[in-house]
């Protein structure tokens, strides 16, 4: 997708502004796809015209057309459906000769970077007022989200009651689910490759009238149009498995955030009493 923009780009006689707004774009396809033209002009630092305007310069519509072009440009992104042994292949031509350790590393930072700048702060707010108000608190993640979903729920505990952390898509998770009433938040963590009993998860928590929370690597995912609330996730790798270190920031940042919500002193002092014994 990147590259279809860059000729775009390339071919367009562009002012100064929307070579900025053009740099943007291109680095932040991920966050164009949840932000409002108003939205994207504050981040950028240019005015609502501004981006319009851009967006017309290189041979949309307006706005709304730029969005839909990278939305389905993203749906289409070959990696999201490669194999396992073909995203290894793919990684591995990559970084082919590169010093293994410091790319890692850079990558791994990166991943943490774009997490962080790719989510509104507001959006982070409103999500921990979310689960701090909520009546019940559920949180799912599978497969590769799962020790992700697991930390989240089990540190949540600490803090507040009627936690259910739900990691296993067996029939008993599923009737936790449908014990979801209005007034519930249900957190969700999910990667490519997307399976379909996420979907379900995800829609019988809405039908159930729960507020959606999705922490998701792609808003271009059918399971966004169900979402109140978004995290985006960078996964990038390099190797055949989805990093989790975007998500593992989302989960901690969140936790610090409820903390700073909650008096949960006397919890964890009854929590202390209770495990006494088993400490060393």
């Amino acid at each position: 997708m990147n590259d279809q923009l860059m000729e775009r780009v390339k071919k367009a006689s562009l002012t100064k502004t929307q070579t900025r707004i053009a740099d943007y774009v291109i680095r932040n396809p991920q966050k164009i796809g949840v932000l409002s033209s108003a939205e994207a002009a504050n981040e950028i630092g240019v005015s609502d015209a501004s981006v319009i305007r851009f967006a017309r310069a290189i041979g949309f519509e307006g706005y709304s057309d730029l969005k839909n072009f990278i939305y389905h440009s993203l749906v289409s992104d070959g990696y999201q459906s490669l194999s396992l042994s073909e995203r290894m292949k793919q990684s591995t031509e990559e970084y082919a000769g590169q010093d293994i350790s410091y790319r890692f590393l850079e990558l791994m930072q990166t991943n943490i970077q774009n997490t962080f700048e790719q989510n509104k702060q507001e959006t982070f707010r409103i999500v921990a007022d979310a689960i701090v108000n909520a009546r019940e608190c559920y949180v799912a993640g599978f497969r590769g989200c799962r020790g992700p979903a697991y930390a989240f729920g089990r540190l949540l505990n600490f803090m507040r009651k009627s936690v259910h952390t739900i990691v296993d898509t067996e029939c008993m998770s599923l009737s936790q689910v449908q014990d979801i009433e209005p007034g519930d938040v249900f957190v969700m963590m999910v990667y490519a490759r997307y399976y379909k009993m996420d979907e379900i998860y995800l829609r019988l928590a809405k039908e159930k009238g729960a507020k959606i929370i999705l922490i998701i690597d792609n808003v271009a995912a059918s399971f966004c149009d169900d979402a109140d609330y978004i995290l985006l996730t960078e996964t990038k790798h390099m190797s055949f498995f989805n990093s989790m270190v975007g998500t593992n920031f989302i989960v901690e940042y969140l936790l610090t955030l409820i903390s700073h919500l909650l008096d949960f002193n006397e919890r964890s002092d009854e929590r202390d009493y209770l495990t006494r014994i088993q400490r060393m």
